[in-house]
């Protein structure tokens, strides 16, 4: 559970809080409003502040604190540049946006799914050996891998993963996740989100591909119904495609019972 501290004029603290307590009924959030910033020695874990002004962003900045800054009408003196993350409108917020701040601030992997059987999770360094896996296993299939076909050394795909892991999520606000078994963290495969080339609206192709071992056990039907349930709700493209090889039969089957666009290659 998140300690929310929401540093700013109690009137309009309360009425952040009450909103979104209103739209996330079942979301569990300690709100901790305050005119002045805290004046702890030490902070709870999980903790978060979204603060009105310029001083108040530098105090969470000393105590290492992920900081969301508001921007409002009674404000417009402050410069809130002190943080990567702002807001206009308490409908910003959200519990995945709360998650989002907080993991990027802290480097931590970003949780984006799960499924009865999965969870679907931002990689890390960690998942190299697995990949370099799944890259032989599709050698002579280019979209199953997530390496580009010029990583051609253990070093080059690190450099690849390493730069995709700092850029691509905190960029794009998306990508190409993890697939892990719930029960012991087991890595099965990837899927997400990759950018069209080329197209001027916000287009993007979904695509999964699993390890040999986990393969026709039903994990890719639950990940890919997940992942379009998520886009819907948070990123919400103008369209998402996936792009199948014609002899491919059972991509193209799962594909059409997502009912999304596909094209052939």
């Amino acid at each position: 559970m998140f300690n929310f501290f929401i540093i700013m004029d109690e009137n309009l603290g309360n009425t952040i809080a009450r909103h979104f307590s209103s739209e996330y009924l079942n979301y569990t959030i300690n709100f901790i409003i305050s005119k002045e910033f805290p004046s702890f020695s030490d902070f709870p874990d999980f903790s978060l502040v979204l603060c009105d002004l310029d001083q108040n962003i530098e105090l969470a900045k000393k105590y290492n604190l992920p900081a969301i800054a508001f921007s409002h009408e009674n404000n417009k003196q402050e410069t809130l540049m002190g943080t990567p993350w702002m807001i206009l409108d308490a409908d910003a917020l959200s519990p995945f946006f709360l998650r989002e701040v907080y993991c990027r601030h802290h480097h931590i992997p970003l949780m984006i799914t799960t499924t009865s059987r999965c969870t679907i999770r931002e990689l890390t360094v960690k998942q190299l050996p697995e990949l370099l896996l799944l890259q032989k296993e599709n050698k002579n299939n280019p979209s199953g891998c997530f390496f580009p076909q010029n990583c051609c050394t253990t070093v080059a795909a690190e450099t690849f993963l390493l730069d995709y892991i700092k850029n691509q999520y905190s960029f794009y606000g998306y990508g190409i996740y993890g697939i892990f078994k719930k029960t012991d963290g087991t890595f099965l495969g990837i899927a997400g989100f990759s950018p069209l080339e080329n197209t001027e609206d916000y287009y993007v192709e979904i695509g999964y591909s699993i390890l040999k071992e986990w393969q026709r056990q039903g994990f890719a039907s639950e990940a890919l119904p997940a992942l379009l349930h998520f886009e819907k709700e948070y990123l919400r493209f103008t369209e998402v495609i996936t792009r199948i090889e014609k002899e491919n039969i059972v991509s193209i089957r799962l594909a059409k019972k997502n009912l999304l666009r596909i094209i052939t290659i």
